[in-house]
């Protein structure tokens, strides 16, 4: 942007004091949802505090709800038995189905808001595709069973991004530009 100096004269024309002020936000977050998780997460069936960690972790990340921590619960719970089934359970599939809802996020398609601009959520057909990924069975990863939450994570940080760029972003830069002022 900083390099638009055809536009940056323009405006110099009709406005002499014009002074060109860039800022750039970061948003950390991984793309389709990499996250890392720490070597300290097992799939040991009888690891009662991993399961409750990666509760906490994905309600906060996805919808921080009763409902859909009991969704999140049997989703890992079926991924500690088997993360990469034949075919995905049906509890498994409904309480996708639950996070989903509970998440909040359209499925308006193309040209929707970020975060809405997906088409329906299918986590038995994101599981099928990811089928074709190889699984990874000596380190904890989101695919197998697990696909459709990274998929559903990755939504949910869009939709957060739009929130936070409409809203916060926003007033956090008026606040630095004019600290004195009224917004």
């Amino acid at each position: 942007m900083h390099n638009n100096l055809t536009d940056i004269a323009q405006i110099k024309q009709l406005r002499s004091e014009f002074r060109p002020l860039l800022i750039g936000l970061y948003w950390p977050s991984l793309p389709w949802g990499n996250e890392q998780l720490s070597s300290s997460v097992s799939f040991d069936s009888t690891s009662v505090s991993s399961l409750e960690s990666l509760i906490e972790q994905y309600a906060h990340r996805i919808a921080d709800t009763e409902t859909s921590r009991q969704a999140l619960k049997t989703i890992f719970q079926a991924a500690m038995e088997d993360i990469a089934p034949d075919y995905m359970p049906l509890e498994v599939r409904q309480a996708y189905e639950v996070l989903n809802h509970e998440s909040g996020l359209g499925n308006d398609g193309e040209g929707a808001a970020p975060g809405s601009d997906r088409l329906s959520f299918d986590p038995e057909g994101i599981f099928e595709a990811a089928k074709a990924e190889p699984v990874d069975f000596g380190q904890f990863n989101l695919n197998g069973i697990l696909m459709p939450l990274r998929v559903l994570s990755f939504w949910k940080m869009k939709d957060r991004a739009r929130q936070f760029s409409e809203t916060g972003a926003l007033r956090s830069m008026v606040k630095m530009i004019l600290p004195h002022s009224e917004h």
